[in-house]
């Protein structure tokens, strides 16, 4: 147990980059701004492809630290699912999707990785950035608990600590889960904690729950040993859609049609291989990813994470019926709602969500009606291990 404790803090030490700090304890400009040097910087920040000769250049960024829900970018790159495609892409790590989003909106990456939450706010404040595909569909928002915890039901919660990290786009959500579910608000005791803080503290004993996402939480404790159940904000009246996008902004989609759809061809094919080849696909992200393999936890955390993230992609029928990327559009209006109520002040006008999402890139890469099977299969365990309470 000690043993895994400190490698989980090695981890975070070795994918985090020295001197930058995080969405924790800086505002997301101060973070975007952060960001934006890396792509000037390269390693270890950013990974490039080799062999990348007639090809055109990409910059992409992650929402946040390369971990499993996000192997299926380096399955991308490595199978040469880009390459075939004509692009070379460099992959650097995120800050948050809304410093990824903000990011990609000022030119500084061709490609972002952000939920849609982030760009129906940014919008809102008049920064705007296009969605060209939908990768994952649940965000599994939850409040995080040990599995032995004697919180059995919402109301538990009064009189209880709960650390948050009030940066995150799940932090503006709590208040309503509260409300749904006949909690007084005003009797839970709110820590603001930095995310990695905030994961440790429950096992440690420091709180008596968490909010946050569950391919972060869940990952980083069940490393450590600590066993978990959680009341996911889906199952309990606050039903957002949409975990992970694609981001460009307006010039590439209208000036670089055929860049947007290579990339998300690309992208796509990435992750229906990692979704169908998961052994394989975490030794190519270990390869990728040279701190994980320093870790002996490493192999755990990234299955636990792409575990994680199929859950979300077969979490509704959107990818199945449609192909993978495709988004729901009434369902992205039903998130706006609850982005502008909670998360916006008053009287703000709302966005277009048809000016910022768009399908006409996605959709074209599919699973077969067995190979969904082969999926929902593999993904049992973690489904039991997500939904348990």
């Amino acid at each position: 147990m000690a043993k895994n404790r400190e490698d989980r803090k090695n981890l975070s030490r070795n994918l985090d980059a020295p001197g930058v700090h995080n969405l924790g304890r800086r505002s997301f400009l101060q973070a975007a701004s952060a960001v934006a040097a890396l792509g000037a910087l390269g390693a270890p920040f950013v990974i490039r492809s080799a062999d990348a000769k007639n090809l055109t250049k990409i910059k992409m960024i992650l929402a946040w630290l390369p971990g499993g829900p996000y192997a299926y970018a380096y399955v991308a790159r490595k199978k040469g699912y880009w390459a075939k495609r004509g692009l070379d892409v460099d992959i650097a790590r995120g800050y948050g999707s809304l410093a990824s989003a903000q990011v990609v909106a000022h030119g500084q990456f061709d490609f972002g990785m952000s939920n849609p939450s982030s760009l129906v706010l940014l919008a809102a404040q008049g920064v705007k950035v296009h969605m060209i595909g939908l990768m994952d569909y649940d965000p599994f928002m939850a409040v995080c608990m040990k599995k032995d915890s004697p919180i059995k039901k919402p109301k538990d919660l009064e009189g209880k600590t709960v650390g948050e990290t009030f940066s995150s786009s799940d932090a503006a959500f709590f208040p309503l889960f509260c409300k749904v579910n006949g909690v007084d608000i005003d009797k839970v005791k709110r820590l603001n904690m930095d995310a990695k803080v905030r994961n440790q503290s429950i096992g440690g004993g420091q709180v008596d729950a968490i909010t946050g996402l569950v391919s972060s939480m869940l990952p980083s404790l069940e490393t450590i040993g600590v066993k978990t159940k959680y009341f996911l904000y889906g199952d309990y009246g606050v039903d957002l859609y949409g975990n992970i996008g694609i981001t460009a902004t307006a010039q590439t989609v209208t000036e670089r049609p055929e860049i947007c759809q290579a990339f998300m061809d690309g992208l796509s094919e990435g992750l229906r291989y990692t979704l169908l080849n998961p052994d394989e696909s975490t030794d190519i992200f270990m390869d990728a990813v040279p701190a994980l393999k320093m870790n002996s936890t490493g192999v755990e955390y990234t299955k636990l994470g792409m575990g994680v993230e199929s859950a979300s992609v077969i979490s509704t029928g959107s990818a199945k019926n449609h192909g993978l990327g495709w988004a729901d559009m009434d369902k992205l209006k039903q998130m706006e709602k609850l982005v502008m109520q909670y998360q916006v002040k008053p009287g703000t006008p709302s966005p277009d969500i048809e000016k910022l999402f768009t399908n006409k890139f996605a959709g074209r890469i599919k699973l077969t009606d067995a190979e969904w099977k082969k999926v929902e299969k593999e993904t049992t365990s973690i489904q039991k291990m997500i939904r348990s309470t």
